[in-house]
């Protein structure tokens, strides 16, 4: 007897960034499974290839390996290149439906890419990377729209500063006050976290993880944490 998405339990997507390694997927797969009721997908998404071409290989993942069925929304949890895929898909309408998502976004990591191409050149950038990291570097997605979804979006903004970060010079007098600004980052957030952990510990900071876990289950952060 087929089973009916009722029956099933809730898919979660966690889309990492362009930084994050084995170990980074694994941990946050672990936590996600021991803590919650989800089947949790985390993709090696094949960073070295650009993002554009990552794109089109998330829209196979879901097709072939996740095999939603008609209608069936999914959670998402995306970082920051993660994120720039789920726009891609989003702007060439190729995503299946979304329940909540929730976007994590770093105002001084966002700018590591850039410094690092301005810098050291394109070279390194692509050794250090992949093409994806010119890409971001270039402002891609910068210009893509953010997807809806029936489900609320949250917002997690990374206040630490990571070590690439530093070592490059970067900190958060580097960003313009409206780069922090909620409403450029996520147009529209239904709950925003400012986090105090940096891009370093974003796959492995328990209290991170918890509340990303909390919005996920309630559409909202608890009330103790701002």
């Amino acid at each position: 007897m087929a089973t009916s998405a009722q029956d099933r339990p809730e898919s979660l997507l966690v889309l990492v960034g362009i930084t994050a390694t084995g170990r980074s997927r694994y941990r946050v797969a672990r936590f996600f499974k021991q803590h919650g009721t989800y089947t949790v997908w985390v993709p090696a998404i094949p960073y070295w290839r650009g993002l554009r071409s990552c794109t089109r290989w998330l829209e196979r993942f879901l097709a072939q390996t996740v095999r939603l069925q008609e209608g069936e929304p999914i959670h998402v949890l995306a970082y920051i290149a993660g994120g720039a895929l789920l726009r891609g898909l989003a702007a060439a309408d190729r995503l299946p439906p979304l329940a909540r998502v929730l976007w994590v976004r770093g105002p001084v990591q966002e700018r590591v890419a850039a410094k690092v191409v301005a810098r050291y050149g394109r070279l390194l950038g692509w050794l250090l990377g992949g093409r994806s990291m010119l890409d971001l570097a270039d402002g891609w997605p910068r210009s893509l729209p953010f997807p809806h979804s029936a489900g609320e979006q949250g917002l997690m903004i990374e206040e630490g500063v990571s070590w690439l970060a530093r070592r490059l010079g970067l900190g958060p007098d580097d960003v313009p006050p409206e780069g922090w600004d909620p409403a450029q980052l996520l147009p529209g957030a239904h709950a925003v976290r400012r986090a105090p952990e940096s891009h370093d510990a974003v796959y492995s900071s328990p209290a991170l993880l918890a509340s990303a876990l909390h919005f996920f289950q309630h559409g909202r952060f608890a009330a103790r944490q701002r």
